[in-house]
């Protein structure tokens, strides 16, 4: 991918700026549809709606010089690389993914099929079963990873479409939204390459663009959620879309709740930050570490949901989270280290792998990029757990692999 760097530095921005002002949009197309300005019921006046767009902006300034600092000063951090006679990383991926699908169809054949008769009672196993959750996980990360090296680099299309028509099919199975995220993230680079290739002036592109994530995406989303989760006719779902709009109903609405709530209290008991400690914790799993401090999703929903059951919640918004922790100025200080944690995973990336093809190890990174970039903001801050359990296991493969590759050569050498 040609200007590789410049092109990530897009995507962090689009996306989280997107998402920053989805909170605005949420309200304002409410203003718009019904007149009031609500969330579920919940009346949010118009000091409040202020006071989310001045969050808003400060974060925005805050992730935006963030991303430009910490790429000035990781960019000088250069390390000589030099790639491997017989490359191990494209083994590795490969592993990663067989390795779940052996779980799946020994230990754990009976729970698929549950998987894809009841959303409910699979996120509610799911929960209580982290290591199911993990090898899920890996395996659909895997599998995206392939998909974009069948399309990017291998350039075999065909095979790309069919791997991705098969991931498709599951996801519709299941009724998860994510499945379908990880399938169409690999194809993202190559549509952008389609893009350039059409004679069109590049504002009108730009707009193409903006109009897909502002508006394709929420729509779809919204659609698949109710259509395979809560079985609501069509019909009634375009009727509550002429009526109400498609934000109310999108999947990051349900964070917006944690933010109005924060937002109106007049006296907050401030973290300091130690929110941020715990999410950088959350990779280490629950059987391991039994007093492992709750996360902030699961703390609001239990007191939220009346009946609630492990496996249930409402999200938990970023924005809410850097308000609790230092207040207004809580916005540039979270939104500042998630810029530099993006550039930093980026450089960590290429430096756990630094023997092997760039192509490859792009991909890697890729992936699990939009992919956070486009979830993060359901939840409270994990990036560095989120981070840690995507790279440990192919760490641990690909190292293994050389291990086993260098007890070869000893003992053929004796």
């Amino acid at each position: 991918m040609k200007n590789w760097n410049k092109t990530i530095i897009r995507y962090d921005i689009v996306f989280v700026s997107f998402f920053i002002l989805y909170n605005f949009a949420i309200i304002l197309e409410k203003r718009f549809f019904t007149g009031s300005c609500t969330h579920k019921g919940i009346l949010i006046p118009e000091s409040l709606f202020l006071k989310i767009v001045l969050l808003g902006g400060i974060s925005l300034i805050g992730f935006y010089i963030g991303l430009y600092l910490s790429n000035i000063i990781l960019k000088k951090c250069k390390t000589k690389r030099k790639i491997a006679n017989k490359p191990l990383l494209e083994y590795t991926i490969w592993i990663c993914l067989i390795l779940p699908i052996i779980l799946f169809l020994t230990l754990y054949r009976k729970q698929m099929g549950l998987l894809i008769t009841n959303y409910d009672s699979s996120m509610y196993w799911i929960f209580n079963n982290p290591v199911f959750a993990y090898s899920k996980e890996l395996f659909l990360f895997s599998y995206s990873i392939i998909i974009y090296l069948l399309v990017n680099v291998k350039k075999k299309l065909i095979w790309g479409i069919l791997f991705t028509l098969i991931l498709l099919i599951i996801s519709f199975g299941v009724g998860d939204k994510d499945i379908i995220l990880l399938a169409g993230i690999p194809w993202i680079p190559k549509i952008n390459t389609l893009l350039k290739k059409i004679k069109l002036r590049i504002n009108i592109k730009r707009v193409f663009v903006i109009l897909f994530i502002v508006i394709v995406i929420p729509l779809l989303g919204f659609l698949f959620s109710n259509l395979t989760r809560n079985n609501i006719p069509l019909e009634e779902l375009i009727k509550d879309i002429r009526n109400q709009g498609i934000y109310n109903g999108f999947d990051n609405s349900g964070p917006f709740y944690s933010l109005i709530d924060n937002l109106s209290q007049e006296d907050i008991d401030f973290k300091y930050g130690i929110t941020y400690i715990n999410g950088s914790l959350f990779w280490i799993p629950k059987f391991v570490w039994k007093d492992r401090p709750k996360s902030l999703s699961e703390e609001y929903a239990k007191r939220r949901i009346s009946d609630w059951k492990p496996g249930q919640g409402l999200g938990y918004n970023l924005m809410s989270e850097a308000y609790i922790n230092f207040g207004y100025l809580g916005g540039f200080i979270q939104y500042f280290l998630i810029a530099f944690l993006l550039i930093f995973f980026k450089r960590i990336t290429f430096l756990a792998f630094k023997e092997e093809p760039n192509n490859i190890i792009q991909g890697i990174f890729y992936v699990w990029l939009i992919y956070n970039l486009i979830t993060m903001h359901r939840g409270e801050f994990v990036l560095p757990s989120a981070f840690t359990r995507y790279l440990l296991p192919l760490l641990f493969v690909y190292y293994s692999l050389i291990i086993i590759k260098k007890t070869f050569r000893l003992l053929k050498s004796n």
